[in-house]
């Protein structure tokens, strides 16, 4: 009788455990929901924006500085520069300036906004030389950001011929995607100089980028096979995920732990 009375007080104490547990949970749930919708409604709080070189031109300082292994030195200045958007490609009005942007709105993404940039120079005066040290300098202009301090600017390989780089042409994923992707060449922190996007925060300051291995292996392997043109892509890094979404998805996978927990042993809810 006394067995039989702690066995029915325990299934008591599971089933009423259990119910209390699917009550929390679903008011969890509940909760989590309203906070994403909250999120994904509010574009203040889901949307940013870094903008670098903005107002840029054309600039006889913009070039490839390199040193060769006996110490020679060359300037190449650009034979072309300018930008692609992932909406609207590329046109004349795209080349001398060089502007890169990562605008992105999840709220609302037909707001959002995103170019990558381009440099193009002509190595055909290098045959035979061998490349130690690599520099691309450029002028600041501006940097903006609504959230940081700081942008990082990213360079990478171009596979796309210098002559497609500058044809006019309807939004090209292939293109814009290779200005942002491959073998990186460097990533750079630049210091925001502007509170607003205006002409008139300018700053001429000069950008001296030092290239890494991978930039050096290809820019001899250019010299070396006689391709001429050597072209460098860049891009803003991708904005950090706000804390309230990374939170949101430690919620769920929480919720996840605790259901497979009660799925595998019922009694796991129940103070012993």
């Amino acid at each position: 009788m006394h067995l039989k009375l702690n066995d029915e007080m325990k299934l008591h104490s599971n089933t009423k455990g259990k119910a209390i547990m699917k009550i929390i949970m679903k008011k969890i749930k509940n909760a989590l929901f309203v906070s994403l919708v909250y999120l994904l409604t509010s574009g203040a709080s889901f949307a940013s924006y870094d903008d670098a070189f903005g107002f840029s031109d054309n600039n006889n300082y913009n070039s490839l500085q390199l040193t060769t292994i006996t110490g020679d030195t060359f300037s190449l200045p650009y034979i072309n520069q300018g930008w692609w958007e992932h909406y609207y490609g590329y046109t004349n009005s795209n080349q001398g300036s060089y502007n890169v942007m990562y605008y992105t709105n999840a709220a609302n993404p037909i707001y959002s906004d995103y170019e990558n940039n381009f440099f193009t120079f002509d190595l055909s005066s290098l045959s035979g030389k061998t490349i130690a040290n690599a520099n691309l300098n450029i002028i600041k202009y501006e940097v903006f950001s609504d959230t940081k301090n700081y942008v990082t600017y990213s360079l990478y390989d171009v596979s796309t011929s210098a002559a497609a780089l500058i044809a006019s042409s309807d939004p090209s994923n292939t293109i814009f995607s290779d200005l942002q992707s491959g073998k990186n060449y460097g990533a750079y922190d630049l210091s925001v100089n502007v509170p607003l996007l205006v002409s008139t925060n300018i700053s001429y300051d000069k950008l001296n980028l030092t290239l890494n291995s991978n930039a050096i292996s290809d820019i001899n392997y250019t010299i070396a096979n006689s391709d001429k043109y050597f072209s460098i892509g860049g891009t803003l890094a991708p904005v950090p995920v706000p804390a309230a979404v990374w939170l949101f998805g430690s919620a769920l996978g929480a919720i996840g732990f605790f259901n497979k927990r009660r799925m595998s042993n019922p009694e796991s809810c129940v103070a012993a």
